[in-house]
């Protein structure tokens, strides 16, 4: 059974799918950075971004897990990254983003602080992500390396 690996801020908490590990199973997802593609106009190419904080600092992304049963009763363990509308920023790019969760906010996301988890599902601060278009060379996971990360021209 494939699972979707994006849960929408906005229906999260109600979400049938979701509901339960967004109650009791929120996790941090530490990222150095990630990748969005806007579409160009006139070609059937997009261009790839990368998108990362502008501190250098690692983010930390919204997730939910859980575990569920496969067809051979193995119990798999899955996730999903949190979106949530995009910021002016993001905007640029696509229309959604991850939840990025600043330090102050982890335990309360993760339950070990009084808090609503749900407050926190808002997009990040205009200040917080920078971003720059990267080469095409990303598109293929047999590419790798520093050089990846190099803005295009």
């Amino acid at each position: 059974m494939r699972r979707p690996s994006n849960a929408k801020a906005e229906t999260v908490a109600s979400s049938g799918m979701f509901r339960d590990a967004f109650a009791r199973q929120r996790a941090l997802i530490p990222a150095a950075l990630f990748y969005e593609w806007r579409p160009v106009e006139g070609q059937k190419a997009k261009q790839p971004f990368a998108i990362a904080r502008q501190d250098g600092k690692p983010m930390a992304v919204a997730g939910i897990w859980e575990g569920w049963r496969g067809e051979g009763g193995e119990v798999i363990r899955s996730f999903a990254v949190v979106t949530t509308e995009a910021n002016q920023l993001m905007s640029q790019v696509h229309n959604r983003m991850p939840v990025i969760l600043e330090e102050p906010d982890w335990p309360v996301w993760l339950g070990e602080r009084e808090g609503d988890p749900a407050s926190l599902l808002h997009p990040a601060s205009e200040d917080v992500l920078r971003l720059w278009p990267v080469s095409p060379l990303v598109n293929n996971v047999r590419n790798d390396g520093p050089a990846l990360l190099n803005q295009a021209a």
